[in-house]
């Protein structure tokens, strides 16, 4: 479920998969996406990731996005 659109569910990650992989545009996550998360989606055929609420709470969005960045690559 989304913050942004609370009537939705989630469509989960092999939905994710299957849409990168039968598109012919670049796609992009959105959704629920945070630093404890981020690295689930490197395997995926996407361009990138959106964050929104976990930006919007976090009480530092410098610190926040390095922990994302350490998530996605441990030698950051």
């Amino acid at each position: 479920e989304s913050s942004c659109k609370p009537s939705l569910r989630s469509r989960g990650l092999d939905f994710l998969r299957d849409c990168a992989k039968n598109s012919a545009i670049p796609l992009y996550a959105v959704g629920g996406i945070n630093a404890e998360n981020i690295a689930t989606f490197q395997d995926i055929d996407i361009v990138g990731v959106c964050m929104r609420s976990s930006l919007m709470q976090c009480q530092n969005v410098e610190s926040y996005l390095v922990a994302c960045a350490m998530n996605l690559n441990p030698s950051f």
